[in-house]
C-alpha cells in the first residue's frame, strides 16, 4: 500500500503594531498635535483617528507623554493607548512591533539601560514577535538646538545600536533614522509642524513598508 504525503504551504503574513507617543502619532497620522494636552486634545485626536483610513496589516497605540521610563511599568496606560487606531489583532497575533523611544535628556548608558528594561516588558506582552524595531525619536541637524528631541536623537540612536548589536534576541532591529530642519518642530519638546508631520509620515511608512 502506497502512502502519499500531501504538502501544505502556509503563508505567514506580517502584522505590525506601532507603539509610541505624541510625536509617533504625528508621523503616523501626518498631522500636528495640540499641545499643551487638554481633554480637548484627546477628543480631537480620537475623532480624527475614527475617520482615518486604516493601514493593511498595521495597528497603532499611543501613550501620550510616553517617556521611556513609563514603559518599564507593564501596567502603563500606553500599552492600552490613550488613543488607538485600527486595532484588529490581539498582541499575540502581532509579529512585528515598532516601539518609538523618547524621554527626558540623559546619557547614552542610561538610554541603553532603560531600553533593555522595557524590552523585557515588550517581549512578555508580545510573545510571538518575529521582528522588534527600536525607533528613535525624530531628530534634527542643529548641534546647538534647544529642542529636546533633537538633543536626544543621536544618544538614542547610539543606545539602540548598542542594544541591537549586543542582544541575544535575533528579532531586534534598528529603526529608521529621520532628521528634520529646525523649522519642522513646533516647540522645544519636538512636536512637529503640519508639513513636517506629513514629510515624516512619508519617510517612516516607506521605511517600514506600511500602506493602505
Amino acid at each position: 500500500m502506497e502512502h502519499h504525503t500531501k504538502m501544505i504551504a502556509y503563508e505567514c503574513k506580517t502584522f505590525t503594531e506601532i507603539l509610541g507617543y505624541s510625536q509617533t502619532y504625528q508621523w503616523y497620522a501626518g498631522q500636528p498635535f495640540e499641545y499643551p494636552i487638554t481633554d480637548r486634545t484627546f477628543k480631537t485626536e480620537k475623532m480624527f483617528l475614527s475617520a482615518y483610513k486604516g493601514f493593511s496589516n498595521c495597528q497603532a497605540r499611543f501613550g501620550i507623554g510616553g517617556s521611556i521610563t513609563k514603559w518599564k511599568n507593564e501596567n502603563y496606560i500606553g500599552y492600552e493607548g490613550h488613543f488607538v487606531h485600527n486595532i484588529t489583532k490581539d498582541r499575540k497575533e502581532v509579529t512585528r512591533l515598532i516601539f518609538n523611544i523618547a524621554g527626558g535628556k540623559r546619557p547614552v548608558d542610561e538610554w541603553k539601560s532603560d531600553i533593555e528594561d522595557v524590552l523585557e516588558v515588550l517581549l512578555k506582552k508580545y510573545p510571538n514577535l518575529q521582528e522588534l524595531y527600536l525607533q528613535a525619536v525624530i531628530g534634527g541637524f542643529d548641534d546647538n538646538s534647544n529642542i529636546r528631541a533633537v538633543i536626544n536623537h543621536p544618544r538614542i540612536v547610539e543606545a539602540i545600536n548598542a542594544v541591537v548589536n549586543n542582544s541575544s534576541h535575533g528579532l531586534l532591529r534598528c529603526g529608521a533614522v529621520v532628521k528634520l530642519k529646525s523649522e519642522g518642530f513646533s516647540d522645544t519638546r519636538g512636536h512637529l509642524t503640519s508639513n513636517a508631520a506629513q514629510k515624516s509620515k512619508e519617510l517612516m511608512l516607506k521605511f517600514y513598508d506600511i500602506s493602505t
